[in-house]
C-alpha cells in the first residue's frame, strides 16, 4: 500500500507542484498509510493470537472488555476515517465526535 500511495504522490510532485494545504496533505498521507499498515498487520497477529490459544481461558468478563476496547477503536477508526476524507482536522475534536454520534 505505501509504495503505491508513495508513487501516486510523486506522480502528484511531476504533474502539478502541490502548495499549501495540498501539500500539507499529500505529506500526511505519507505518515498515515505507514501507521494504517502497522495497525493492520497488528490487528490480524491479535486475532490470530487469540483464535488459537487464549480463545477457551479467557473469562466472560475479559471477553466482554475485550469487546468493549475493540468498539471504542472502531469508533477512533471511525473518527479518523471521517476526519481524513472530510479534510477537516481544523474543526475542534468535540465537533467531530459530535457528528459521529
Amino acid at each position: 500500500l505505501y509504495t503505491d500511495i508513495e508513487a501516486i504522490i510523486q506522480h502528484c510532485f511531476v504533474v502539478q507542484t502541490p502548495i499549501g494545504h495540498e501539500l500539507r496533505y499529500l505529506l500526511s498521507m505519507l505518515r498515515i498509510v505507514p501507521e494504517l499498515e502497522r495497525s493492520g498487520d497488528l490487528v490480524s497477529h491479535i486475532a490470530r493470537r487469540a483464535s488459537r490459544s487464549i480463545g477457551s481461558v479467557i473469562t466472560p468478563r475479559m471477553r466482554g472488555l475485550f469487546e468493549q476496547a475493540g468498539v471504542t477503536a472502531e469508533r477512533l477508526w471511525v473518527t479518523a476515517e471521517k476526519v481524513y476524507v472530510d479534510r477537516d482536522a481544523d474543526r475542534p475534536p468535540a465537533q467531530r465526535r459530535r457528528r459521529l454520534r
